[in-house]
This record gives C-alpha cells, structure tokens and sequence, in this order.
C-alpha cells in the first residue's frame, strides 16, 4: 500500500478550536515523557510556573482516550489495512525479515513503505504516478520528481511560494541543489503535467531530501522539513506549510496560557514515530536531549519553558503519555531553535525515541535516535527512522 502523505492540518483545522478542552485542566506542559525547557519566566496560570518532573511516569492524567493512557507503558503496536492492531516491523534494528507497510499518515510527509523488501524500510515507493484531487497528472519529465507544497490547513497546493531542497538530512551551511517556485498564476503556469503547488526538480544524489519552504508574509510561514524519502522518478515528495494563524493555533494548543504567543526566537518540532516500513506505532516515548550540555532538557510550565504533547488520533493531547497508533505525531513547542543567528546557534540537540519492541523488554529500549537542527519562529518536521541495532 502507497503511504499516505496527507499533513494532519485538514484535521486541526476544525478540531483546534476544541484543543482547550482536549488540552484544558492541569497546565503542566505535557503529558508524560521526557522532553526539554529552556528555562523562562512568567506565570502557570492560576498558580507558580516551574519544572515538571523528567522521565517516564507510567500513569496518564484522567481524560485521556486509552489509546494513548495507561499505567504502564504498552507493547508498541500499529494497526493493518483492516484496522486490526499487529506488531510492528523492526525488522532493520533486529535483523529479523519484515513485511511490507501498511502506510503511515499524518505530517510524516511522503516516502513509501507500502511493499518494502524485508528488512529494508527504504525501498518502498511513494505516491507517484497518481492523480491529485480529481486533476489528471500529466507525469514529469523522464528523469526528474515532483515536490508538492500543501497548506497545512486544507491540505491543497500553495501557489507560486519559493522553495530550496537539500540533499540528505542536513541543511545548516549546505548549498540547495535546487531552487523553485511552486506552479501558480506567476509560475509553471502553462505546464500541464504540474497541479498548483509543484514543481520539478531533479533526482538527486542521495537517497533523503531536506526542504526550506520560504515565508510568504500574509500567507504562509516558513516551513521546513528534514529526511524525506526521495523515491524512484517519476515520483513525488510533499511538503507543507502553513498560514501565520494556524501556526499561532497549533502553538498555543500545546501552551495553553492565557494571553500567551510563541516567542519568535523558539521554535515547534513535530514528527512521526514509525517501524521499519514507515508505519505508525503507538506506545512510543521520545526524550529532547541537549548534546552540547550532555544532559536530557527539563520541561517546564514558564512561558519560555518547552511543552511537549503527543496526538492523540487528531489532536495534540498534554494528557497523553506516549504516542497513539492511529496518528503518531509529537509536538514540541519553544523549542531553543540551533540555525544561524539564533541565540543558541552551534548547540547540538537530539531527539530519542523510546519503547517496548515486544514482551520480553520489561523496560522501554531506545530503537531511533538523530541530532537535529531547528529554525526559529516556524514548525520543524524530522523524519527520524528505527536505527539503534537493539542488543
């Protein structure tokens, strides 16, 4: 099955608005977990701001849909095309054979699973060759991709927005290999083979592709995304960015302060938890590491504290303890942000994912691991697979 490459905005769209109450009662900047805070000031609402306990409770706060609480952490699982819940493939840190994907949703971006060799999750396919919204594709040039560029709030192309690309999972002090601006009214107008939103670019040299949507003041915000799956040409990657207002919404979902907005010198980081063929699993529990300062950052309750929430199937949930098997996305919000100029500049941090693989690990092992870098005043999204070979 070709993975689904849709970004979660067409559903915080029209469910933001109630993340008040999904995310409402104890202001503790998270639910469970082991994230980061930088440290701040201002006021919890209603009471003192200050650290939350690192590590992993093992209880979930009340409230929480089961499929992302309970007293201890679970097995991980995903589910399959039926919807049946089954053990995940990991496959390329245990060196068993693995099966084909089922397909992974949410801001993961594109990158196939679906029919992966066994043991190799990078040699599935993506969704080229399709159609988009009921226009007929055209198909590109013999040798060259497609990257599309989706509104993270209604999921359609965004016209005539400029984008670089890089090779690899890197784009601090790299060149882009390619520049362009997404088919609209001032570009690509007259090529038939392109929807709005895309453009070409061609096949590149390494396996992964990073992208830097630029900000479009009124309509969108810069986006950046790290560690796509490049697949075979003809294909297609999808990226995503978003309007200023849905960016303030996603922000204080996860900081629910009263008056509060996101400081522009601190970022959001997102991304999926999946297996070896690009699935998303649930029962997954990440920890923010700071590598300069060799210690995991301290969440917090201050306004300048990093909160971190997983989805709960559709929305960010502080009361969530690990990740939900039907979405399994993670924010992190104020993030200290490593790029160029920023206070924090030259700074290293990482991002662990962490779980039980299956019954015999009475503890969570960690089975993925990546240092990443982060834009200020603008949604990061890493795209981190299982590469910690479990012992």
């Amino acid at each position: 099955m070709v993975r689904a490459a849709k970004v979660v905005g067409v559903v915080l769209a029209g469910a933001l608005s109630l993340a008040a109450y999904a995310c409402g009662g104890d202001e503790d900047g998270g639910g469970g977990g082991s994230t980061g805070g930088a440290g701040g000031t201002g006021g919890k609402e209603g009471g003192t701001c200050g650290p939350t306990p690192l590590g992993f409770p093992g209880t979930c706060k009340s409230g929480a849909p089961e499929e992302c609480c309970g007293t201890t952490l679970p097995v991980m699982q995903k589910r399959d095309k039926n919807d049946k819940l089954i053990a995940p493939d990991w496959s390329c840190i245990t060196g068993t054979g693995g099966g084909g994907g089922t397909g992974g949703s949410g801001m993961g971006g594109s990158g196939g699973s679906g029919g992966a060799d066994a043991g190799d999750p990078d040699s599935g396919t993506t969704d080229g060759g399709t159609t988009d919204g009921g226009t007929t594709d055209g198909g590109p040039p013999s040798d060259k991709n497609k990257f599309a560029v989706l509104d993270f709030s209604s999921d359609k192309g965004v016209a005539d927005i400029e984008v670089d690309l890089f090779e690899g999972e890197s784009i601090f002090g790299k060149k882009a290999f390619h520049n362009d601006f997404t088919k609209g009214v001032e570009h690509h107008a007259s090529e038939p083979g392109l929807n709005i939103g895309e453009f070409y670019f061609p096949h590149p040299a390494e396996k992964y592709i990073s992208y830097r949507v630029k900000e479009k003041p009124g309509v969108a915000k810069e986006f950046v995304g790290f560690g796509y799956d490049v697949p075979a040409v003809p294909g297609k990657v999808e990226g995503a960015t978003l309007t200023p207002d849905m960016y303030d919404q996603l922000s204080t979902a996860v900081v629910t302060l009263a008056g509060w907005s996101a400081p522009e010198d601190l970022a959001i980081i997102t991304g999926p938890i999946r297996d070896c063929v690009g699935d998303d699993v649930g029962g997954a529990r990440i920890k923010f590491i700071d590598e300069t300062a060799n210690g995991e950052i301290e969440p917090g309750t201050c306004e300048r504290d990093v909160r971190y929430v997983y989805f709960d199937g559709s929305l960010p949930n502080v009361k969530c303890s690990y990740t939900d098997y039907r979405q399994s996305l993670f924010v992190i919000a104020n993030a200290p942000s490593n790029a160029p100029t920023q206070p924090k500049a030259g700074n290293k941090y990482r991002i662990e994912y962490w779980g039980r693989l299956s019954e015999s690990d009475a503890e969570p092992v960690k089975f993925a691991q990546k240092s990443v870098e982060i834009f200020a005043n603008t949604v990061n999204v890493h795209q981190i697979r299982p590469n910690v070979p479990k012992k």
